[in-house]
């Protein structure tokens, strides 16, 4: 089945910054620049996934008294949720178009009484002091969504838990966390979700006064450069 839009928690991610950068990228395909990324951010990931895998249908260790649930599925299941091509998918129909989801998790937990709560990772060179919720709270909305979407009762909270080094012993690191817990609301990524189908069924919009990315191209097309004389 084809779709008029295909988007996802990353993509929306990009319409809350700047609806300029977001429609560029899904009508012409043309994505902001990604730079470089590090790789001691994805070593911290695999170690934290392969931690937390130990304990599957647990609650582990450093989360007991912290959560009421526990760990959501086989490692097969959590291996396809974490997959972009095999999490979890929706396809919704928002203003006469047909828009595709699709949502990658880290992981998951169980409630108690059945419902479910996205869980993420983060890292932090120090403890965090704020809950991020101005960086994450619109993914955490649409993985409240695709829960729903799939059948799978999102309890209305996320956790985010910020792992931090705390000393170093030679090579040896010690690490301790923070969780905080964040409200999930499938309703106000429906709402993200309006507001995407508006723009893109739109005219292009201007670029975004507060946008980087935007500053610098208009930047670069305004300004007349002198070529370099020997």
């Amino acid at each position: 089945m084809g779709f008029d839009y295909s988007l996802s928690a990353s993509k929306l991610g990009v319409l809350l910054d700047c609806e300029r950068c977001f429609y560029d990228a899904n009508m012409h395909k043309v994505s902001r620049p990604r730079g470089i990324f590090p790789s001691l951010p994805g070593g911290v990931d695999r170690v934290s996934k392969n931690y937390l895998d130990q304990f599957r249908g647990q609650t582990p260790p450093h989360l007991i008294g912290q959560i009421s649930g526990r760990l959501w599925g086989t490692s097969s299941q959590i291996t396809k949720l974490r997959n972009w091509r095999s999490g979890l998918k929706s396809t919704m129909t928002i203003r006469g178009k047909t828009v595709g989801m699709i949502g990658a998790l880290d992981d998951l937990i169980i409630e108690d009484d059945g419902s479910y709560s996205p869980y993420d990772v983060k890292t932090k060179g120090a403890e965090p002091t704020s809950d991020g919720s101005e960086y994450y709270q619109g993914q955490l909305d649409v993985y409240a969504l695709l829960l729903r979407e799939n059948g799978m009762m999102p309890s209305g909270k996320a956790y985010l838990d910020y792992w931090f080094p705390i000393s170093q012993d030679g090579m040896a690191m010690s690490w301790s966390n923070r969780l905080f817990t964040l409200t999930a609301d499938h309703g106000r990524a429906v709402d993200v979700l309006d507001r995407a189908v508006a723009v893109l069924s739109g005219e292009q919009p201007d670029p975004s006064d507060g946008c980087e990315y935007c500053s610098f191209v208009v930047a670069r097309m305004t300004s007349t450069i002198s070529p370099s004389r020997k």
